[in-house]
């Protein structure tokens, strides 16, 4: 089902795929925010909460407006576009499954006979 909706309809995709990475880069704002200000008197780490080696000067020092993060946002709803073109252009009404099948019966009808 949800495959159908993410396939059929491209709005559903990159409405998933901008909400997901905003939110990703938004809650890993604020969890940094949250532990340079209270969290690092009590557990102390090493090195920078931001896994990603890219964002990691963006997240250190706070910085909402990132122009890494608008790249990557935008470079995923452009992949998402021409996913969806590509499938637009190719042809979708083949039925493997039927044609596989037909070929079974018809070698079991010409063994039988």
């Amino acid at each position: 089902m949800l495959n159908d909706l993410l396939v059929d309809h491209v709005w559903a995709g990159l409405l998933l795929w901008i909400i997901t990475y905003s939110a990703d880069f938004c809650l890993t704002m604020l969890s940094s925010r949250l532990y340079q200000s209270t969290g690092r008197h009590f557990v102390a780490t090493e090195g920078s909460m931001e896994l990603t080696k890219e964002f990691e000067s963006d997240v250190d020092s706070l910085r909402w407006s990132s122009p890494r993060f608008l790249k990557g946002l935008f470079g995923g709803i452009f992949i998402i576009l021409v996913f969806w073109f590509v499938r637009l252009i190719q042809p979708t009404n083949i039925n493997y499954s039927a044609h596989q099948n037909g070929a079974t019966r018809a070698h079991l009808n010409r063994a039988t006979e």
